[in-house]
């Protein structure tokens, strides 16, 4: 059936109606970009230059731009690859040898594996850029004309795609510098932070393919060109191995691409670090045995060119690929094995990894990270802070310009007062001379009156001296007295002296104890005679404590003998007594306790401030310390005043007792005195036993015992009380 002019017409109209549709949309967006260009330019004219400087902010926004650009490109140079170099149909001798099919296919392999390496690189850096500190962003910022050059190399590949001249001749050297260099320096600058999972391990995924493809190519060319006797060589055997070992990478691969979210509705994919070292070790190794095949392979074709019709032998297809390894590894002597230990080591790795997926090791938990601001915008907050900064600065410097001026007129206004002072300084200058003058006069009368002075204190000095020498020589005398007494002191005998103590500690006039003959102050000196006066004091307080215990003794014999007590019967105060009870008798018991609380206070006092009588003397016949013989009168005058008040408030105290005590008093008109009772019972002679005293311990107390405040000196008296 024949296509009718009218339609021919139309499809030919509806074609231009297109391509002008087209051509006009090209026009717009070419004036879209010529106006984005040059807002672009007036923008730049505004910044200034540190902003444009060498490692500033313009750079850093570069490399932000360069990143997605070279991979947007990459993107397109890998779909155009695929499209010019297709799959290869038939791997046989002559398609290797006299056609280019396979050579093309290897070809775009190959590309394509080195496009999918490059844009996992530069996927990672576009994650890492908008998720990096500012610092990091301004570092990798400082590498934009290293990346610039780079993307040169990928657009030299474009263009020659888009010239038509891109064939399986063209060298990929340039590329893989390209993926060498963005692989080294993302570890540099950005390794610290986290990676970007669900996207790094589609990534890898196609890395893993299109590089298994390459090599399933390769090994097959290889094994076709190998010399049918050398498959059982040790060389045939490897190629068949890496054969099996590639299909078992691409199986594992397939598992891994099964498993991930193709349109995001199972969520992202989570792992750990260690997991994506893992797939770089893997892509790594894969890499490795593709340069040392396509090495190898090229070697291989010479050699079966040379002699296309039989297959090269094994021992050169060995020694080739033992040249090829060494070429590639950077240490050499690996061995031919290297290849399938290379792939071995990728084939654990991803068995590993396929092995987790398919358990959903790596599917999502639900949580969701917080999403990080962008570096960019930071960056642009902290400028905006800046210009800010800079025009509070800029506002603060005209304040500071309007104060320098009113500064100034000030300073106009001081340096006036300035010379008035000035002359009223000159002024007190010459009254300052002046006087000056006449204090040089005081001065010379001063020391004149000074000078006399002088000599007067030496005439004092001299005299002083002469009376000092007089007083030593005194002193001295003194001090031959002083020995001769010690030395008579000395002579006495300690018995005459104590048999002379007990006479007078035995006679009942009062008095203090006399120690024996008087002993002059200056005595107290010596150690030993001070020695010896405290083993006299000691030997006397023994004496009397034993003449006192057989003083109580003998009154405990005494009151043996007196007849029993016989208690008077209790009295019951009549309501009379009660009511004539006075009425202040609650206010007398507490002022008789405020004063027995300050009496008790004042012979505290009395008791803690002893004073000591310095006996010792100094060269001059002072005394350095010590109680004056004031301070002694004064206390004992002191002591005589608390002795009588303590006397006076044990009569009221008693006085007060026997007005509360029913029965012990009786009041009359005109005084008050004992009742009945108590005097019978204060002049009863029969006394009674009313109670005993125990210090064996065999008696269990039944109350709680009662504090007893005292020092070592009450406590030996209440020990020799007991004893007697």
């Amino acid at each position: 059936m024949g296509v009718s002019h009218e339609m021919l017409d139309f499809k030919k109209m509806f074609a231009e109606t297109k391509a002008h549709a087209k051509a006009i949309d090209v026009e717009l967006r070419k004036s879209e970009i010529q106006e984005a260009v040059s807002h672009v330019k007036f923008l730049m004219a505004y910044m200034s230059d540190t902003f444009t400087s060498r490692g500033g902010d313009y750079e850093a926004i570069q490399a932000l731009l360069l990143v997605p650009r070279l991979a947007w490109k990459a993107s397109i140079l890998l779909g155009q690859v695929k499209d010019k170099f297709p799959v290869a149909e038939t791997v046989d001798m002559a398609n290797v040898l006299k056609g280019h099919g396979v050579d093309r296919y290897i070809f775009g392999t190959r590309v394509s594996h080195l496009l999918q390496s490059l844009t996992v690189t530069l996927h990672r850096f576009n994650s890492a850029l908008n998720r990096c500190s500012v610092e990091s962003f301004l570092r990798v910022g400082t590498l934009h004309p290293e990346m610039s050059v780079h993307e040169k190399g990928l657009d030299f590949y474009i263009d020659l795609l888009h010239k038509g001249q891109l064939d399986e001749n063209v060298p990929v050297s340039n590329l893989e510098k390209t993926v060498s260099y963005f692989e080294t320096v993302y570890p540099l600058h950005l390794s610290d932070l986290k990676t970007d999972c669900p996207s790094f391990m589609s990534d890898h995924v196609k890395v893993y393919l299109s590089g298994v493809e390459n090599l399933l190519v390769e090994v097959k060319r290889a094994r076709l060109l190998l010399d049918k006797s050398g498959e059982s060589s040790a060389v045939g055997l490897l190629l068949k191995s890496m054969e099996n070992q590639c299909k078992d990478l691409e199986t594992q691969v397939k598992v891994i691409k099964r498993r991930l979210p193709q349109d995001g509705s199972q969520g992202p994919i989570s792992f750990p670090e260690s997991v994506a070292v893992s797939m770089g070790q893997a892509a790594n190794s894969i890499n490795l045995v593709i340069k040392v095949i396509a090495n190898f392979g090229k070697a291989q074709v010479q050699l079966a060119t040379s002699n296309p019709d039989s297959g090269v032998p094994a021992p050169k297809v060995q020694e080739a690929l033992h040249t090829a390894v060494d070429t590639v590894t950077e240490f050499g002597d690996q061995g031919i094995e290297f290849c399938t230990n290379s792939l071995s080591s990728a084939l654990a790795k991803l068995s590993v990894i396929s092995a987790s997926v398919q358990s959903g090791e790596y599917d999502f938990d639900g949580s969701r990270e917080e999403k990080p601001v962008q570096p960019i915008f930071l960056r642009a907050e902290e400028i905006k802070n800046e210009i800010k900064d800079a025009t509070q600065l800029k506002y603060k410097l005209e304040a500071k310009d309007i104060d320098i001026k009113d500064l100034k007129k000030l300073l106009k206004v001081k340096q006036e007062e300035l010379s008035e002072m000035q002359v009223r300084k000159d002024l007190l200058e010459k009254k300052l001379s002046d006087s000056t003058k006449d204090s040089e006069l005081m001065i010379e009368k001063l020391q004149r009156k000074l000078d006399d002075a002088h000599n007067l204190l030496r005439r004092k000095e001299k005299e002083f001296e002469e009376t000092m020498d007089h007083l030593q020589a005194d002193i001295d005398s003194l001090e031959s007295e002083r020995g001769e007494l010690k030395d008579r002191m000395k002579a006495m005998s300690k018995k005459a002296l104590i048999e002379g103590l007990t006479k007078s500690a035995s006679l009942s006039t009062p008095g203090p104890t006399s120690l024996g003959p008087s002993v002059p102050s200056p005595v107290r000196d010596s150690p030993l005679l001070v020695q010896q006066l405290q083993d006299m004091r000691t030997a006397v307080s023994s004496l009397q404590s034993s003449v006192a215990r057989v003083e109580a003794q003998e009154y405990r014999d005494r009151i043996a003998k007196l007849l029993p007590i016989k208690l008077p019967s209790k009295t019951i105060a009549t309501g009379a007594e009660k009511g004539d009870r006075p009425k202040d008798a609650g206010a007398d018991l507490g002022q008789l306790m405020a004063r027995c609380n300050k009496a008790r206070t004042e012979l505290y006092t009395l008791l803690a401030t002893q004073p000591v009588v310095d006996i010792t003397r100094t060269k001059g016949g002072g005394s350095n310390s010590g109680a004056s013989m004031q301070e002694i009168n004064m206390r004992k005058v002191r002591e005589a005043q608390l002795r009588r008040d303590v006397e006076t408030l044990q009569l009221e105290v008693l006085k007060l007792l026997t007005s509360r005590k029913p029965g012990y008093q009786a009041d009359t008109a005109f005084g008050t005195f004992a009742s009945r009772d108590f005097a019978k019972t204060l002049n009863q002679k029969d006394w009674s036993l009313y109670g005993r005293l125990d210090l064996s311990g065999s008696i269990k107390p039944t109350e709680a015992g009662i504090p007893l405040l005292t020092d070592r000196k009450g406590v030996l008296e209440i020990h020799n009380k007991m004893l007697a």
